[in-house]
């Protein structure tokens, strides 16, 4: 629970620095706009992620915090099913333009996890280690770069209606702001399980060559 919370913390401020990014680039992007449609855009954008920050930022932490739970559901022996929610704002993903942000969303997430690939292992291998009625793997680990990332792009496409051009241009102030930052969250976490005696020392034959 210290781990969720900590975290959540963490994410919320990273997401307050990446917002007041975004409202400065947008207006630089719409001063440098070379159409009154593109400043529009821009300025259209802005006026949005503006009214439904709080929203986006609820909804995120919202789905992260969803994640922690569904370990803890699994732990306990119920199943995890995705919810309605998920499943309508994967809908509207189908319907729109899918392919380039589920590009976005492995990319972004790929790079991150390569960065702290160590740090996430270990951290993975003290859950499972401490959860012992679930299966903690890197893949479902609800710290783990795609878990973030995806819970963001979910937060979005629930809460905001801009275009995929500003929608982009978003995501790689995430990836900027967020997921370029997750470095200490991993540290914490992985620190906060070895003062509780979780595996101070990662045994070599849990190690992958």
């Amino acid at each position: 629970k210290h781990i969720e919370e900590s975290a959540l913390a963490s994410r919320r401020q990273l997401m307050e620095h990446m917002f007041s990014a975004t409202d400065d680039l947008f207006y630089e992007l719409s001063k440098r706009a070379s159409s009154n449609n593109e400043q529009n855009l821009y300025f259209e954008s802005m006026r949005e992620i503006r009214i439904k920050k709080e929203g986006l930022i609820g909804a995120f932490l919202q789905k992260l915090s969803e994640n922690f739970t569904d370990i803890l559901t699994n732990s306990a022996g119920k199943p995890n099913s995705p919810s309605a929610d998920d499943e309508e704002v994967n809908l509207s993903i189908v319907e729109g333009d899918e392919l380039e942000i589920d590009l976005a969303l492995k990319n972004m997430s790929n790079r991150a996890k390569e960065s702290y690939k160590n740090e996430i292992y270990e951290l993975a291998i003290r859950l499972d280690h401490l959860l012992l009625q679930s299966t903690v793997t890197e893949d479902n680990n609800p710290l783990n770069p795609f878990k973030v990332s995806e819970a963001f792009v979910l937060a979005c496409l629930d809460k905001l209606k801009i275009s995929i051009k500003t929608r982009l241009i978003l995501f790689k102030l995430f990836e900027k702001h967020v997921l370029k930052q997750l470095g200490h969250i991993y540290s914490d976490a992985n620190h906060l399980l070895i003062e509780a005696g979780i595996l101070p020392k990662v045994p070599k034959s849990l190690i992958k060559n």
